[in-house]
């Protein structure tokens, strides 16, 4: 049977097909193409993190791809960067095809890993695609020598369903939480919230013994780059 081409673009402009097999076959094809996107733009963020400086990689991710969120642009580089290192060797290529399909944000636990030591980890953990989440946080901090405590995976009995919550806003589309913001009272609440976000994941980096000098600066950069637009807003304004 000839494959469907541009099925998603015949579906958003209502030719719907009625055919069973037609239908099968561009969903299967979407599921596995949307399986995939996060990867394919972290590869991407991370290769023009390698070739622009900071300010320019912030500017790009902004402007061109519409990724205003710090953490999800950080997250996506780490991730990226992990994929990236598996493609510089031919023999590491295989772990790269494995690990392109495999859950972002067990990819992001992953990425703690020292890139010297990602297939040795990978090789001792082979069931990584059928652990959750949270058994990959805790094998990652062992296999870092980390207790209980740093970057492992902790209890938080105030605050159940914590990790789902923040992975669930992850897994939004930049896009479509703008489009959300439509009036003045849920903007009011998504700066309260996104302040509040920032100030617990920047009072934890600040307090670490060894903070995270790359995540830091991008920081700095990017809420410098906000205080500019802002100010060019403003100075329109008056």
């Amino acid at each position: 049977m000839a494959e469907v081409v541009n099925f998603q673009e015949r579906i958003a402009a209502g030719d719907i097909p009625t055919d069973a097999a037609e239908l099968t076959i561009g969903c299967k094809q979407l599921l596995r193409v949307n399986s995939r996107v996060s990867q394919t733009i972290a590869v991407c963020v991370a290769r023009m993190y390698e070739t622009q400086d900071l300010r320019e990689w912030v500017r790009w991710c902004k402007d061109e791809l519409g990724l205003e969120s710090v953490s999800y642009r950080s997250h996506l580089a780490k991730v990226g960067k992990l994929l990236l290192n598996l493609t510089r060797s031919e023999c590491d290529l295989p772990t790269y095809t494995r690990l392109f399909g495999a859950d972002v944000m067990k990819l992001l636990a992953l990425a703690r890993v020292p890139e010297s030591e990602v297939v040795a980890f990978l090789s001792h953990n082979p069931d990584f695609e059928r652990i959750s989440r949270d058994e990959l946080r805790r094998r990652v901090a062992d296999w870092l020598g980390e207790g209980p405590g740093e970057d492992a995976a902790p209890e938080q009995p105030e605050l159940p369903g914590f990790d789902e919550m923040v992975s669930d806003v992850l897994a939004w589309e930049p896009g479509a939480l703008v489009a959300q913001v439509h009036d003045a009272d849920a903007a009011g609440r998504s700066r309260q919230a996104g302040l509040l976000f920032l100030a617990a994941g920047l009072e934890y980096e600040k307090s670490r013994e060894i903070p995270d000098v790359a995540a830091l600066q991008e920081i700095k950069t990017a809420l410098l780059s906000e205080v500019e637009d802002i100010e060019n807003v403003i100075a329109k304004t008056l």
